[in-house]
């Protein structure tokens, strides 16, 4: 029962949002559409024309790393047997929820090896927070890197009882697992995985028997060797545009849509306040602080040592290490503009390894059981509100209740069947609206789904990220020459409209107005608009 524990609880904290994918009907945004594209393009390679995959996993996703394509191709037939490639993708996205889960629980199992409770609570602070939940309904790279970085404090703690050369390959795959996840994983891990790295190396250095390399260090190795040859074949490829896109993301004038330049103690302040809303809800956050400061008193009037006694213990000095850990990545945050809350949730398992070590020297079950408890609240809280049962959480992007009519969705597949047929093959289709269900990275996904069961295929493309002047995006229309010119009605366009679509009614009415194009009879609850070059 001890070894299937871990496994029912992963489970168990994942069914409901297990539940929420299999109802969703909703279309993809940007960034899950434009990953959910180039995986099930790999797939279609795979299963059609192998002799071009090699090539093709090396060149996926052109600037961010290539982890979550490379894992989620193989979900691609499980989807389609499934009858959502959608379905298929997050199916990826909850294994690799799950196998965190499960490295987490075993890590702090190792922190608090006298009881479970510490540690289901542990497990319990990263299951319950809401950018955990929310991360498992959108095909995003957060929660392979989630798993990239449990798998690196695993590590850490494991670090004292493994055979040293075991640790020392563990490290190497974990480090390369990370950086094909994302290229700032690095960042999160540098301490935990320098100190794994240092007690192996000191383990080695001290032992007076030959290193063992049995079929566990021969696996690891094969695994790092393979995994890591084709990461280095992307990295050499694609390595100056990857950081060239991370200094976009982080610095440009482009990020200021998704953040703003500020003082550096402004900025920490701003991802303090994040840290807080996206791992705890108000309620819990309150309740695990009080918890926390009551047991540092209680730690501090048994000790007679004081504090120093219980940080000078193994598992106290690297409980420090991750709290500079922290510290590192949320001053890192601080001098960039971008202020994307999901980035934080590689955190998550540094809070929970911390949890656990507290509750594990308190003197009084209840206080544990109160830990738990709390945690258990707030999954229920969260998932409550993710489903639908509760309101959705205000000023949450990614936090949404599953869409169970699938308007949108037919709709998009409806204009994808009527843009790509015998004489579109091979050609662009220009998409005249950013909005999230209707943009250039969700028509190509699109596309690439109809490509699994449809010969050839058609492409898509739009008039560059937020554009301003209407003359140029014309310009843009007839260089494009694409077949057909996708757009909303005037009634559907967003009022006002956003930063992304601050010209898009502008262009529609110029293309309604355009000779060289033909409005097409198109029926769309959505109030899709639909224009063939002529």
């Amino acid at each position: 029962m001890k070894r299937l524990f871990p496994w029912l609880l992963s489970g168990l904290l994942l069914a409901p949002s297990a539940w929420w994918i299999a109802t969703d009907r909703s279309v993809w945004s940007w960034d899950p559409a434009f990953y959910a594209m180039d995986t099930t393009d790999l797939w279609y390679l795979l299963a059609n024309h192998p002799r071009q995959w090699p090539d093709r996993m090396i060149s996926i996703f052109h600037a961010k790393a290539p982890g979550i394509g490379w894992l989620g191709q193989f979900f691609v037939p499980l989807g389609r047997w499934m009858g959502s490639v959608e379905i298929g993708l997050l199916t990826s996205v909850l294994l690799c929820q799950f196998v965190s889960l499960m490295l987490l629980y075993r890590l702090c199992r190792r922190l608090a090896p006298s009881s479970v409770l510490p540690a289901v609570a542990g497990t319990l602070l990263v299951a319950a927070s809401p950018l955990f939940v929310a991360m498992s309904h959108h095909f995003l790279t957060e929660a392979i890197q989630l798993l990239s970085i449990t798998y690196v404090l695993w590590i850490a703690v494991e670090a004292t009882t493994l055979p040293p050369v075991r640790v020392l390959l563990h490290i190497v795959l974990a480090v390369v697992l990370g950086v094909l996840t994302k290229v700032s994983t690095p960042a999160y891990v540098v301490f935990p995985a320098g100190l794994a790295l240092v007690r192996a190396m000191v383990a080695l250095r001290e032992s007076k028997t030959r290193p063992a390399f049995g079929a566990s260090e021969i696996g690891l190795a094969v695994t790092g060797l393979v995994v890591g040859g084709f990461g280095l074949g992307w990295y050499l490829r694609n390595g100056r545009a990857v950081f060239a896109f991370a200094k976009l993301a982080a610095s440009s004038d482009m990020a200021l849509d998704y953040g703003s330049r500020r003082p550096f103690l402004d900025k920490l302040g701003t991802w303090l306040v994040a840290v807080s809303k996206t791992l705890f809800v108000p309620a819990t956050a309150w309740a695990l602080l009080f918890l926390v400061a009551a047991a540092g008193v209680v730690i501090l009037r048994r000790n007679r040592a004081g504090l120093g006694s219980a940080v000078n213990q193994p598992a106290g000095g690297l409980m420090l290490l991750l709290l500079a850990q922290v510290v590192l990545v949320l001053a890192m945050m601080s001098t960039t503009i971008n202020e994307e809350t999901r980035y934080l949730l590689p955190l998550a398992p540094f809070f929970a390894a911390t949890l656990t070590w507290i509750l594990a020297r308190l003197p009084s079950r209840r206080a544990v059981v109160l830990g738990l408890l709390i945690f258990a609240a707030q999954w229920v809280f969260v998932h409550a509100r993710q489903l639908g049962n509760l309101p959705a959480e205000e000023g949450g992007y990614w936090s949404r209740a599953p869409v169970a009519e699938g308007a949108k969705m037919r709709d998009v597949e409806a204009v994808i069947r009527a843009t790509c047929n015998e004489q579109t093959v091979g050609r662009w289709n220009t998409v005249g609206m950013n909005l999230d269900w209707l943009n250039h990275f969700t028509m190509m996904f699109y596309g690439t789904k109809y490509q699994l069961d449809h010969p050839g295929r058609c492409y898509y493309q739009y008039l560059g990220h937020a554009p301003k002047d209407p003359d140029e995006a014309m310009r843009l229309v007839g260089a494009m020459d694409g077949a057909y010119f996708i757009s909303l009605e005037a009634a559907a366009m967003p009022k006002p409209p956003d930063f992304l679509n601050q010209i898009s009614a502008e262009v529609v009415l110029r293309v309604e107005r355009d000779p060289g194009f033909v409005r097409v009879p198109f029926e769309s609850s959505s109030g899709i608009a639909l224009y063939r070059r002529r």
